[in-house]
């Protein structure tokens, strides 16, 4: 049995989110930071909202989904005072919750897929629990940047190591070194991690346009993306699962 462990980076609004949760093995679960992400899916009918308490409350009692997808909001909601001062919003609720439930699904997992939409918001997630746990930190960017990109980097261990499909799905962003001139298309990743992130997924795509292809080789600016598996002999292919894995016999479905 194979299990996807996908990384999906690209512009905003390149239907990322609809392609991965309107076409990826069911029961799904959503870990949704990115306010009004799911407003892509068409039949609304097939989401089951859940608080995060909720979610693991559900998971505990080893209960069968109801929909295809079960969707946790955790993103960032303004239930306090926005102040002058430049630090995050003090938040540790959302971090900590996702926390719990990864380790809870270690014992017991009810989805064939789990998607993470966007890491760009997991690690504001992170970022705030700093204000809140380790506020020296914020004082140095090296440290809050490589705190971020060490806890996201832990996160991607512990999903895509669950017996089920996993997607990452990140914004991109665009780098220039200033001593070369390169310009080079990356995941919007705090610290270091951006460099080696493609090797802690077995597939590691590029979605833009209108969403219905995703790069599968490097092109122009965008380096270091590729599958293990499947083998490909062009440079795009379609944005939905039967496009990239219908030909994987043993893929998990």
């Amino acid at each position: 049995m194979k299990y996807v462990r996908e990384g999906r980076f690209g512009p905003p609004k390149t239907f990322k989110t609809g392609s991965v949760v309107g076409t990826y093995p069911k029961p799904m679960l959503v870990i949704q930071f990115d306010p009004g992400g799911l407003e892509i899916i068409r039949d609304q009918s097939k989401i089951k909202w859940m608080t995060i308490e909720e979610l693991k409350a559900f998971i505990v009692s080893k209960a069968t989904p109801s929909t295809d997808i079960t969707a946790v909001d955790l993103a960032f909601k303004p239930a306090f005072d926005l102040v002058t001062n430049y630090v995050p919003a003090q938040n540790k609720i959302s971090f900590e919750g996702i926390v719990a439930v990864a380790n809870m699904l270690r014992e017991h997992n009810p989805f064939k897929t789990i998607v993470i939409d966007t890491v760009t918001g997991l690690s504001e997630s992170i970022w705030q629990h700093q204000a809140v746990m380790n506020a020296a930190a914020l004082a140095d960017p090296r440290k809050w940047a490589g705190n971020i990109g060490m806890k996201t980097g832990q996160l991607i261990d512990w999903f895509t190591g669950l017996p089920c499909n996993s997607v990452f799905i990140f914004h991109s962003e665009i780098e220039k070194n200033e001593l070369t001139g390169e310009i080079r298309i990356l995941p919007s990743v705090y610290s270091k991690l951006r460099e080696f992130l493609g090797g802690k997924f077995s597939q590691f795509l590029y979605q833009e346009g209108d969403g219905s292809q995703v790069r599968v080789k490097p092109f122009g600016n965008i380096k270091g993306i590729g599958c293990r598996w499947p083998a490909f002999t062009s440079e795009l292919v379609g944005s939905d699962f039967n496009s990239i894995y219908g030909k994987e016999a043993d893929v998990y479905k």
